[in-house]
């Protein structure tokens, strides 16, 4: 039986497709501690107070058994759960692949481990895709609330890595509109602002990465009274200079532009002419022919610069 307990969104629990019954809001909390501590003990006054906070009712241990007896029948249908009771306090046994959240951090731990970026990008896409919402959605306690902004800087920190792997894939055009987003969302973080203008930079909007920093440089100073990082200010300076190093890899070679028209289909004449530009061609980048304007110059220049192309390729006909 395919089992799933789910806390990265709201609390739900499934088997072979078919949700569980899991009972209210604070019933739920107990199976979203239980299952955030897939496997280890929690100990019935931790476990209370991690439910409860501040607000911990009269005979909570009361209340308590009661929702862990209820939880045991609802999980009982499913299989693959057990809530058992140890000295001291109570487990969650349960394949942590079948909790989302573990599930996460497993793919997410496969991913920065491998060394084949296609295969990280996958796996880090596998596991964003567990990530339908917030944690514990319509759950609330101080604890859930404190475990919940941990997993949120847990996702961050993912999409960051993720970010470089994809970087590395030479995923630059597609990638800056989802970081330009997150950079929104987050207008410190300098090492999601270096990652923004590098795919600024490598997708061809070399002017709008310089930008970006200025903005960045200007809203620190003002609202932090700070400056940028060392190694953000060495990425600026580096983009501002072409430095080949942080060029995409594999980068194409851009096209060179030509001006030149076709050869002349007819051409007689010039000889001599013709082939000393065009051994002059093979060492100078430009020529310069004298003459009075016609016809025969115009055409001794283009017919020869048109054989030798790759040797000036911004020369044109005057």
């Amino acid at each position: 039986m395919a089992v799933e307990l789910n806390v990265i969104s709201e609390v739900t629990a499934s088997a072979d497709g078919h949700e569980v019954n899991l009972g209210p809001a604070r019933q739920r909390c107990v199976l979203a501690v239980l299952a955030v501590e897939a496997n280890r003990l929690v100990p019935a006054d931790q476990l209370a107070d991690r439910v409860w906070g501040e607000q911990v009712p009269y005979r909570a241990a009361g209340t308590l058994r009661s929702y862990l007896s209820r939880l045991r029948t609802a999980l009982a249908t499913a299989g693959g759960f057990g809530i058992q009771r140890r000295t001291g306090g109570y487990v969650l046994s349960v394949d942590e692949s079948a909790v989302d959240l573990h599930r996460f951090r497993l793919l997410l731990s496969r991913a920065r481990d491998t060394t084949d970026d296609d295969h990280a990008a996958a796996l880090f896409e596998n596991a964003f895709a567990l990530w339908r919402g917030e944690p514990f959605a319509g759950l609330d306690s101080p604890w859930l609330d404190d475990v919940r902004n941990g997993l949120a800087a847990e996702h961050l920190a993912a999409r960051l890595d993720f970010h470089d792997v994809q970087l590395r894939r030479g995923r630059h055009t597609e990638l800056a509109p989802d970081l330009l987003a997150l950079a929104a969302d987050h207008p410190w973080h300098e090492r999601l602002a270096a990652q923004a203008m590098l795919a600024l930079y490598r997708s061809g909007r070399q002017a709008n990465a310089p930008s970006f920093y200025e903005e960045l440089r200007v809203r620190l100073g003002a609202e932090l009274g700070v400056d940028p990082s060392t190694p953000l200010r060495e990425l600026h300076q580096r983009i501002l200079t072409s430095d080949p190093a942080i060029a995409p890899t594999g980068a194409a070679t851009a096209s060179v532009p030509r001006q030149l028209p076709a050869v002349p289909r007819a051409f007689t004449g010039r000889a001599a002419e013709l082939s000393e530009l065009d051994s002059t061609d093979a060492r100078a980048r430009v020529s310069l022919l004298a003459g009075s304007a016609g016809s025969a110059r115009r055409g001794s220049h283009c017919g020869g610069r048109t054989t030798t192309r790759t040797a000036s390729p911004t020369a044109s006909c005057t």
